[in-house]
């Protein structure tokens, strides 16, 4: 916004390449999100086109994220850059929460597990546990609620369907507000 207001001949053709280091103990810090970043890209900018170009990757070191309520601790991912125009990078986060439940059959925590694929602008998240035999419908539940669909209310059942939405859309806007 603040090259686009200065009128000057120079300005109006202004090109920058640009090689950025990010070194370990840089942090991206919301309300949500606290992670530490480590990398390098190649950062191009054309005013007259009015592109930026990143190409590289960023390492998710460590750090944790707050969604629906619950901490998830980041234990590994990338964020890589391309070369196409904008900012919009490949996503490849893996973090992993542990929730009590409430449910009578079972008090030991569940570890569940969030994995962040796709794009910036079209995340998807994935949930699992090595526990066999329960469903992603069942772990945003466990989430939420603390136990199973099966177990839920009929006014609960719309919450979770609510919340399942918020999940991705809560990842994906916090992590496009520190990233741009």
């Amino acid at each position: 916004p603040l090259l686009a207001e200065i009128q000057n001949p120079f300005l109006d053709h202004l090109r920058m390449d640009v090689d950025l280091s990010v070194p370990r103990d840089a942090w991206l810090r919301s309300s949500d999100m606290n992670m530490e970043m480590g990398g390098s890209l190649q950062v191009s900018y054309d005013r007259a086109k009015r592109d930026i170009v990143l190409v590289g990757e960023l390492e998710a070191l460590r750090g944790s994220y707050s969604v629906l309520g619950r901490n998830f601790d980041v234990e590994s991912g990338t964020v890589s850059f391309i070369g196409t125009p904008g900012i919009n990078p490949r996503l490849d986060i893996q973090a992993v929460t542990r929730v009590r439940r409430t449910s009578a059959d079972r008090g030991d925590p569940l570890e569940v597990s969030a994995n962040v694929t796709g794009t910036l602008t079209q995340p998807r998240v994935g949930l699992s546990t090595q526990e066999a035999g329960i469903a992603e419908s069942d772990l945003v539940s466990y989430l939420v609620f603390g136990r199973p669909t099966s177990e839920l209310a009929s006014g609960q059942n719309a919450v979770l369907q609510g919340a399942a939405g918020s999940f991705v859309s809560g990842v994906a806007g916090t992590l496009a507000t520190q990233l741009g």
